[in-house]
């Protein structure tokens, strides 16, 4: 065979094999919402836990705005419906007796008394510590103890279950929109509080928030 035919032939099988190696380019991931920005934005933690943890560094319900009631009553207020109430005259705070409460993380919801009632910290005091409240002032702690917007009233249950994990341990086990508020929460929460997260709990949090 003349050397040039082979030469042709040649080239043409080198485009033929080149022409099969291209791959269709990767679909374009979706942009990232505010919350999932937010989430890479907060500083990195360390892996494992602070030593020195105590609940009681976090002190108790408080009221801290001067409203006349503690952080627990408020959330209570805030959260249950169809309530029963009294009037606490020493502190002229409107305490509630019983009433519904559908649990953010599950979706049931009961009537029942507010001793059968447990405000979680969707951000966990332990989870805090870890993250850099092991520095803080006592006042520092106590006011994050009573952040009302890390506070929901949810069942006993629920709350042994989270206990103190984070994102990366356990998550709501409800539907697609009680699994974005939680995540959104604890994100919002860490940056208000200047907190940091783990790579396992950013990656949770960004997995939990994709769609959201």
């Amino acid at each position: 065979m003349p050397a040039t035919r082979l030469a042709t032939r040649l080239a043409a099988a080198l485009v033929v094999t080149a022409t099969c190696a291209v791959t269709a380019p990767p679909a374009p991931r979706p942009p990232l919402n505010d919350d999932q920005r937010l989430v890479n934005a907060l500083p990195a933690a360390v892996t494992a836990p602070a030593p020195g943890y105590d609940r009681t560094l976090f002190g108790g319900w408080e009221d801290l705005d001067g409203d006349g009631c503690t952080a627990r009553q408020a959330v209570l207020l805030r959260d249950l419906t169809e309530q029963a109430t009294a009037q606490d005259r020493p502190t002229e705070c409107t305490t509630v007796l019983s009433g519904r409460l559908t649990d953010p993380y599950t979706g049931v919801s009961v009537i029942t008394d507010v001793e059968h009632v447990d405000i979680d910290h969707r951000v966990a005091l332990r989870d805090a510590w870890a993250a850099g409240a092991n520095t803080w002032t006592e006042q520092w702690r106590q006011d994050f103890a009573n952040d009302e917007d890390n506070l929901l009233a949810v069942l006993p249950s629920v709350n042994r279950a989270k206990g103190s994990r984070g994102p990366d341990q356990w998550r709501p086990s409800g539907d697609k929109a009680a699994r974005c508020a939680y995540a959104a929460g604890y994100a919002r929460t860490k940056a208000r509080w200047e907190l940091g997260v783990t790579d396992a709990q950013r990656t949770a949090l960004l997995e939990a928030l994709n769609g959201c």
